[in-house]
């Protein structure tokens, strides 16, 4: 498959910036990929991945927002983008 090409790490930070674009369509400036804090993982060492999803739990006027990565069901981490 076309996602197949594209490491787990590459997968959310795309995710997260189709998110925050469709989320603050009112704005205007580009998204950049600031930060990536995991607690877990397992998934980069041959954990098979069923789902990935990541939700906005934040926006820091834009500095900065912080949203939650869940792999196959359970919290990873957070990832976080800032509107230049």
């Amino acid at each position: 498959s076309e996602m197949g090409k594209f490491t787990e790490i590459e997968k959310i930070v795309a995710l997260n910036k189709t998110l925050v674009k469709h989320l603050f369509t009112n704005v205007s400036g580009n998204w950049f990929f600031t930060r990536l804090k995991l607690k877990n993982v397992s998934f980069l060492f041959g954990e098979s991945v069923s789902s990935i999803a990541v939700t906005l739990k934040r926006n820091l006027n834009f500095q900065l927002t912080d949203s939650i990565i869940v792999i196959n069901g359970k919290t990873v981490g957070n990832i976080y983008f800032t509107l230049i």
